[in-house]
C-alpha cells in the first residue's frame, strides 16, 4: 500500500461537503493536495488554511463541465507538483427535488452536465498525468444510482451512467496501471443534501428515508477512511469496484 503522505492528490468540489472533508484530512497527513472548485476564492482559502498547518496545498478555480477548464487544472496541479498519483472526482449536482416530468431543461442539462460529463472531461484531462506513473481515479458516486427513488430523477439517472463509466475507464485503463473506483457514501451532512451546517437538522422526509433504507446519517468526515483506503491501494490493484457506505445502521 501506498502512503497518503506521499501523494499528489486533486480533489474537485473540493470547497464544501465530502470533497472539503477530503482536502483537510489528507493535507494534514502530508498529502500535496490541489483544491478544485467553481469559487476559486473559497479553494484558497482552505488551501491556505492547510498551508498555514504545515501542509502543500493549492487551491483552483475549476467548473468540470468545461474541458478546457479541467485541462488547466491538471496543467496547474504538474506545474506545481511534477506528478499526479489520486484524482478525487468528488464534484455533483443533485437538481431539483420532484417527479421528473416537471423538471426544468436547465436542471436536467445541468445535472447530465456536471455528473456524467464533468466527470467524463475530468478523467480526459488526468489521463496522461496517471498514465506517467500510474495512478487513481476515484470517484464519489450515489446509491441514487443504484435504486431509483422517487424525487430523485435525473440525479439517480446520471449516477448511474457515472458508476457506467467507472467501469467501462477500469476496463480501458488496467493496462496502465490506473485504478477506477466508486465510493457510494449514502446520507451525509452536505451542503447539497440539505444540510448547510454540520449541525443543522435533518429534515422529517430526509429522516424517514434513511430508516427505510436502514442507513446511517454520516458527517463528511466519516466518508475519509475509505477514500484513504482506496487511495493507497496499490495502482494494479481494485479496479471497477463500489465501495458502499451505506446501508448499514447507525452503531452497527
Amino acid at each position: 500500500m501506498t502512503n497518503i503522505a506521499e501523494q499528489v492528490l486533486v480533489v474537485t468540489g473540493g470547497t464544501s461537503g465530502i470533497g472539503e472533508a477530503f482536502a483537510r484530512s489528507f493535507g494534514a497527513e502530508g498529502a500535496s493536495v490541489v483544491i478544485a472548485g467553481r469559487n476559486g476564492e473559497k479553494a484558497q482559502r482552505i488551501a491556505s488554511d492547510i498551508v498555514k498547518a504545515g501542509g502543500k496545498a493549492i487551491g483552483v478555480t475549476c467548473d468540470v463541465t468545461q474541458q478546457s477548464e479541467c485541462n488547466a487544472l491538471i496543467a496547474a496541479t504538474l506545474a506545481e507538483y511534477g506528478r499526479l498519483d489520486t484524482v478525487f472526482a468528488n464534484h455533483g449536482a443533485a437538481g431539483e427535488i420532484g417527479p421528473l416530468v416537471r423538471w426544468s431543461d436547465e436542471d436536467v442539462q445541468q445535472t447530465v452536465n456536471v455528473n456524467l460529463l464533468g466527470t467524463l472531461y475530468l478523467a480526459r484531462a488526468a489521463h496522461a498525468a496517471l498514465k506517467d506513473g500510474g495512478g487513481r481515479f476515484i470517484v464519489t458516486g450515489s446509491a441514487a444510482g443504484r435504486q431509483n427513488m422517487l424525487g430523485n430523477g435525473m440525479y439517480g439517472i446520471s449516477k448511474a451512467a457515472v458508476s457506467h463509466l467507472v467501469r467501462q475507464f477500469a476496463l480501458e485503463w488496467r493496462r496502465s496501471n490506473i485504478a477506477v473506483n466508486e465510493i457510494l457514501p449514502g446520507p451525509v451532512r452536505t451542503p447539497m443534501a440539505g444540510f448547510p451546517t454540520l449541525d443543522a437538522n435533518p429534515s422529517s422526509q430526509f429522516l424517514d428515508y434513511i430508516e427505510k433504507m436502514g442507513d446511517w446519517l454520516k458527517d463528511p468526515s466519516d466518508v475519509v477512511p475509505i477514500a484513504r483506503f482506496i487511495a493507497t491501494m496499490p495502482v494494479n490493484g481494485p479496479t471497477g469496484q463500489s465501495y458502499n457506505l451505506g446501508g448499514r445502521l447507525a452503531g452497527n
